[in-house]
């Protein structure tokens, strides 16, 4: 599994504002779904990869699918601690509903690209991502869906025969964002140049990206 960086970030939305926006019950429901999650481990204050990651396994999420969330658990641990808690947890689920704002979601998904924290999105780090997000968008909302696990070993290996067309359609897809936003060609898309998105209407990868985010996807 890839690491992220050791290098803590500011939040992209305060607890205050994220508190005011929200209705009790969401935020209820959010608490309710952080401390299953937090007590599976023996826990009460926080969740770790390995645990966070298990949720997303049980439901047969796995290999490069599971990847997304592996980046997502960086993303939201901004404190970069290692672990979530309630604040990170909280702060990420507000950004990927309705009452966010785009700029707000289109940071956190550039936070999901920028692996190292470097300030940029490389080539490969965009390759990993998508072609991660491909593969969950057929695989993954299938198991959500409670597809019968004998099936989902029949869908893994069709995937597994079509992974060459998909690994050049993920090419190609990386290609027309570097096209697009790498504005002064230097191989690599800065914040500023991501950002401009979040002016723009929004995107199919960008949709597909919160619908699998979201708890329960």
């Amino acid at each position: 599994m890839g690491g992220s960086s050791s290098k803590p970030l500011n939040p992209i939305v305060s607890l205050e504002d994220v508190q005011k926006s929200m209705e009790p019950t969401q935020l209820e429901e959010l608490r309710s779904a952080f401390k299953t999650m937090a007590e599976a481990r023996g826990e009460s204050d926080s969740i770790d990869k390995a645990t966070y990651l298990g949720h997303f396994e049980r439901q047969g999420i796995t290999g490069e699918a599971l990847y997304q969330f592996e980046r997502m658990f960086d993303a939201m641990d901004y404190k970069a601690t290692g672990k979530l808690n309630y604040e990170e947890f909280l702060s990420a689920m507000y950004i990927l509903n309705d009452e966010s704002t785009s700029r707000q979601k289109w940071e956190l998904m550039f936070r999901l690209y920028d692996e190292n924290r470097d300030g940029y999105i490389t080539k490969k780090e965009a390759c990993k991502v998508l072609k991660s997000l491909m593969v969950l968008s057929q695989l993954g909302f299938l198991a959500m869906l409670g597809l019968d696990p004998s099936l989902m070993v029949l869908v893994k290996k069709e995937l597994k025969k079509q992974e060459k067309v998909m690994k050049l359609a993920t090419q190609a897809q990386v290609d027309g964002l570097f096209d697009a936003l790498d504005t002064n060609k230097d191989g690599k898309i800065s914040f500023d140049e991501w950002m401009v998105q979040a002016d723009q209407p929004q995107s199919e990868t960008m949709m597909l990206w919160i619908k699998s985010m979201q708890p329960g996807g």
